[in-house]
């Protein structure tokens, strides 16, 4: 809730209640021996939990591992279909059995994509 991410504030970077204070700069102060309260003093409309939900995210991100995808796999391969109830109700059970194994197929492809970069 006190990290957001919108496009038009600081170009989509992380920042604290979607005004224009980063997790970066939060982080990079403590980084550099800042405390938590000259932080505070600084940016006076900031909260303490402000800076611990900044710690939190970074923390997050740092323990996530972005896997890229190897040059031949394809965005137009992954298809999102969305159904309303209207649409749902006049979806046939051959149409449900087709979106089933494409959506096995996709996933196999990414399996392999994945097994491909992560040698096990």
């Amino acid at each position: 809730d006190r990290v957001t991410i919108d496009p038009n504030v600081m170009g989509g970077k992380p920042c604290i209640r979607g005004i224009r204070v980063t997790v970066g700069t939060i982080t990079g102060l403590l980084a550099t021996g800042e405390t938590v309260d000259n932080i505070l003093m600084l940016y006076p409309y900031l909260e303490k939990e402000d800076i611990y939900a900044a710690l939190s995210y970074a923390t997050w991100r740092a323990e996530e591992q972005d896997i890229p995808l190897p040059d031949n796999w394809s965005s137009n391969k992954v298809k999102l279909i969305v159904l309303d109830d209207t649409q749902s109700q006049k979806t046939d059970n051959n149409e449900i059995e087709q979106i089933n194994r494409h959506a096995e197929q996709l996933n196999q492809e990414m399996s392999d994509a994945l097994e491909y970069q992560l040698p096990l």
